[in-house]
C-alpha cells in the first residue's frame, strides 16, 4: 500500500481525510489506484491521521485477499516512507 496524494479538511463535528492508495492485487499486474475519503468526529489531526491509516490498511488487506491470476511479490510497489 502506497499513499500518493492526501487531503486534510477540518469542519465544524470533526476532521474529514481523503486519498489516493495505489494497492497491489492479483487481479493485474500493475497496481491498483482507489479513492478513500473518511470523516472522523475528532478535532485532533493527528487522530485522524492514525484512524484513517487503520481503515487504509485494512482496506487494503481486504482487496489484497481477493483471488486473482497475477502473484504479490515485493518487487511489484514501493512502500510508503510513513504510511507502511
Amino acid at each position: 500500500m502506497k499513499i500518493e496524494e492526501i487531503t486534510v479538511s477540518m469542519a465544524q463535528r470533526g476532521i474529514c481525510v481523503s486519498a489516493s492508495v495505489s494497492v497491489p492485487t492479483r487481479r493485474q499486474c500493475t497496481n491498483e489506484r482507489h479513492t478513500v475519503g473518511h470523516c472522523y468526529p475528532t478535532k485532533s489531526t493527528l487522530k485522524a491521521l492514525w484512524l484513517f491509516r487503520r481503515d487504509v490498511k485494512a482496506l487494503t488487506q481486504e482487496l489484497q485477499r481477493l483471488p486473482g491470476d497475477h502473484d504479490l511479490n515485493p518487487s511489484n510497489f514501493r512502500r510508503g516512507l510513513f504510511w507502511t
